[in-house]
This record gives structure tokens, C-alpha cells and sequence, in this order.
């Protein structure tokens, strides 16, 4: 038999089935108290890469906590369908007991997963109990309720995509308020420039007001959401507020030109389209997020596949009593993504799990703290300090230098965006040298003349790697 190439261990920046097997195999062998000699784990070593992961659908892009004891009872069946075939005899069927150690293997897998907080062991949740117990279970509740939906690199591009199209696109503008504040798709439509407050005790720092939402299907405004729970304060970073307020000048201004005569505050934030008096609906993002997703470099396959993982944190959801929450998510997978990788961000900068609730409009369940509780700025502005370690919400931001002499130098402070504009009065032709500050430093430049005549222009370019 031919054995297959090792199977990915990690999707999405956590485990996969095939990863907490190998990673985790202390913790599989132990499964029902018992060890594996070596004969044994070669036995297992070839059925899990041969015969489960492949029946696993999207086992390569899925992590362990996104599957469902449906989608194994469903690989159980394939492989009893395939059977075992030998040479051309045509079609053998597995013997019951080898049948009996696929399951046992997955089963041995969940188990150890559960073990170390990755998963919920839903092959003993018979009796409507998780075998993750105690600060295991309160784990998986963070882990579960917010599964990491972007990589790294994934996050960071799509930070710089929406900051670059936000301003000109208004689904773009709500997408990232849902990306970097974690509201829902209908709070994005339903807030206004107006929603924006400052701070009284901390001067130059803003926050979020969300007391409206728009009806399902509509651009409709309404009072609060559907939970009591919805109605909060989300501080703004200081680049996010900065962002905001040069879109409501641009959209002011083109408003204006088309008979607005208000101050831009009662504008929503998420416009469709270039029109910006009119409201999106919650279709109009989720329709945008598709289409930024698949922008970025994703694929429509790994989109599908994560709206599938969504199922189980809308099964957490409703096991918590979150109605409102379970139907966001089974109604708009696609945009909810955002709001899911916004609270893996705040568990991720350290905001505990009353402040995470609050800010993501769940129910508090601590005896000691109340929704009121966060008007008090202190405690609001010690969320702000937090959240404003997220370090994607500045990668779309750039320093912006006009060099108007000859042989100016210019350090660029950060590896980020730098806007250099150098007049052209008077030259025939410019001149700029770039040099990394370190060796195999990358240097990426787009050069863009701006000469509004029937001036002709080329650009040319060259590289030199300097020695050491």
C-alpha cells in the first residue's frame, strides 16, 4: 500500500485532526487508559494518514474545533463504502473490528483535543456533558466562542485593504468598523459620524456609541438590537477615529455637492456604494466581504469552509442562551467573520472575559460586574489601552513627506507605508535612490506622476545589491 504525504498539522493558526494526533500523541495514547507499543502506532500512523484524514472532508484547510461528530459519523461511512480493496479481487469490506479501531482512533483524537481545551468532545455529549472540565472547559468557552477565523497574514492584508478602499467605498467603511471595533453587520449599517463621542476625562481619545440597528433586510433604522444586551461604548483607536473623520469630510463634501445641507453627522458610515446619504443593508456587507475575501487572496473553497465552522460557534451560541447572536451568525457567516477574528483579537491583547462580553454586546455573566458599569470612562478607557495594541489596525496608515530641495534625505521612521511627493517645477528629470537599512531589507516602490498636462512622462528603475 502506498503511503500518502504527511497531511497538514496546523490550518487557520490552530491544530488540525491530524495535527493534535501527532502533536498530541501522549494524550491519544491514553485514550481509554492504554499504551501503543510500536507495531501499534504504526498500525494507527497508517490508518489515520491513509484511510481517516482522507474521508475527513477539507481536513488540509480545517481545524479540529470546526468539526462536528456529523462530519466523522460521515467519514466512518465513506471509508465502510470504499472498503478494502485487494489487488483487482474487487470490492472486500472491512472487517468489523478494524472498522471499530476507526472509530476508536477518532474518538482517541477529540478526546486529547477536548483534553487540552481545542475542542468540545462531542462523542460524550450523550448526556448533554462536555468531557472538558473545569479551567478546561472555561478554555474551550473562550477558544470556542472566538476560533482564530484569519491568519496573520490574512488579517494584515485585509487591515490594509479596507483602510485603502473605506473612503471612496462605503460597504468598505463598514466592513471596517466591523473589523476593528467587532460590531455586528447591522450595528455597521445602523451608526452614524454622530455615534462618534469624546471622551470627557482622557482629551484626543474617542468612542463608539451603538444604539441603533437596521431592520433585517432593509436600510430601516431601529432603537438598540434585539437584546438588551446590544446598546454599549466602543472605544476607537486613534487612527480608526482619524480614518473615520476623513471620511466624513470626503463623504460631506460629496453630499453637499448633491443638495445635503446637514453637518455630516447624521451620515451613516456604511454608504452604499459612492452615495452617501444612503444607507447599506446587512446584504450589501456581507456581499462586500465576499468579494474583499476572495480580493485578498482567499479562496471561494476556504470561504465555504468557514461558513461551515460558524455552525459550531453558532451551537455554542444558543447553548448559552445568545438567540440574537446564534441568528447573526446563521443568517451572515461571511461578514460575521470579522466580528469572530475582532474578539479573538481582544482575548489575544488581554481584555478579560467581562470586558470582552461587554464590548461584544453578549450578556455579562459575572455576579459583580453590570452593563452600567463601563460608562464609568475609567474602566472604558482601560479597554481603549488595550484594544489599541492591535497593531493591524495601523498597518493601513502612512507618514506623508514632501521633499522640495535638492539631495534631501528622507529616513523612513518604520517599515510601513510612506507617502514621499517631490515637486516637479522646473525639472526635466528626478532622481531617487532608496537603500535598506539592513542586508536582504525589502524595498518596494510604485511611482505615480501626477502632471495634470499633455506633459510626457516615463518612469525607469533599477536595483544594485550593495556587498555585505
Amino acid at each position: 500500500m502506498t503511503t500518502r504525504r504527511e497531511p497538514p498539522k496546523v490550518a487557520k493558526g490552530t491544530l488540525t485532526f491530524f495535527g493534535v494526533y501527532h502533536e498530541l500523541k501522549g494524550d491519544v495514547m491514553q485514550y481509554a487508559g492504554r499504551g501503543w507499543n510500536e507495531e501499534t502506532t504504526a498500525q494507527y500512523d497508517s490508518i489515520i494518514i491513509n484511510h481517516i484524514v482522507p474521508a475527513l472532508k477539507g481536513h488540509d484547510y480545517k481545524p479540529i474545533f470546526a468539526y462536528t461528530r456529523s462530519e466523522f459519523e460521515a467519514a466512518l461511512i465513506l471509508i465502510k463504502r470504499k472498503g478494502k480493496r485487494t489487488g483487482k479481487g474487487g470490492f472486500v469490506p472491512w472487517e468489523k473490528s478494524t472498522l471499530e479501531k476507526f472509530r476508536y482512533l477518532m474518538e482517541a483524537v477529540i478526546s486529547a483535543a477536548a483534553k487540552n481545551g481545542l475542542c468540545m468532545n462531542f462523542f460524550q455529549e450523550r448526556d448533554g456533558a462536555l468531557a472538558v472540565g473545569g479551567a478546561h472547559n472555561r478554555n474551550f468557552y473562550r477558544l470556542g466562542r472566538t476560533p482564530k477565523s484569519l491568519s496573520v497574514e490574512e488579517d494584515v492584508k485585509l487591515a490594509r485593504y479596507l483602510s485603502e478602499h473605506a473612503e471612496m467605498e462605503g460597504e468598505a467603511a463598514g466592513l471596517r468598523l466591523m473589523h476593528a471595533t467587532g460590531v455586528r453587520d447591522n450595528e455597521a449599517c445602523g451608526v452614524n459620524f454622530e455615534d462618534i463621542h469624546a471622551f470627557v476625562e482622557y482629551p484626543g481619545h474617542f468612542y463608539l456609541i451603538v444604539s441603533q440597528t437596521t431592520e433585517i433586510g432593509s436600510d430601516t433604522l431601529k432603537i438598540n438590537g434585539k437584546t438588551y444586551n446590544s446598546p454599549r461604548k466602543i472605544p476607537l483607536a486613534n487612527s480608526l477615529y482619524e480614518a473615520l473623520m476623513e471620511i466624513k469630510k470626503e463623504r460631506l463634501m460629496l453630499a453637499s455637492a448633491n443638495g445635503y445641507t446637514g453637518d455630516g453627522g447624521d451620515l451613516p458610515i456604511a454608504c452604499k456604494k459612492e452615495n452617501p446619504v444612503r444607507r447599506c443593508k446587512t446584504s450589501d456587507l456581507s456581499n462586500a466581504a465576499r468579494r474583499v475575501f476572495v480580493a485578498i487572496g482567499m479562496r471561494e473553497e476556504d470561504l465555504d469552509s468557514m461558513g461551515r465552522e460558524l455552525k459550531l460557534h453558532a451551537q455554542l451560541a444558543s447553548e448559552k442562551g445568545e438567540g440574537d447572536e446564534f441568528k447573526k451568525i446563521e443568517a451572515d457567516p461571511t461578514a460575521y467573520l470579522l466580528r469572530r477574528n475582532f474578539a479573538t483579537n481582544a482575548a489575544i491583547l488581554g481584555l478579560s472575559d467581562v470586558e470582552i462580553q461587554y464590548i461584544m454586546g453578549h450578556k455579562i455573566s459575572s455576579p459583580y460586574f453590570q452593563r452600567r458599569d463601563f460608562n464609568n470612562e475609567k474602566r472604558l478607557f482601560a479597554i481603549k489601552r488595550k484594544l489599541d495594541r492591535r497593531p493591524f489596525l495601523h498597518v493601513g496608515a502612512r507618514d506623508e513627506i514632501v521633499v522640495d530641495t535638492r539631495y534631501e534625505e528622507v529616513l523612513i521612521p518604520r517599515s510601513n507605508k510612506v507617502l514621499i511627493r517631490i515637486p516637479a517645477v522646473g525639472n526635466k528629470r528626478i532622481r531617487i535612490t532608496a537603500t535598506a537599512r539592513e542586508p536582504r531589507d525589502y524595498i518596494k516602490m510604485r511611482v505615480v506622476c501626477d502632471i495634470h498636462s499633455v506633459v510626457h512622462s516615463e518612469i525607469e528603475s533599477y536595483s544594485t545589491p550593495l556587498p555585505s
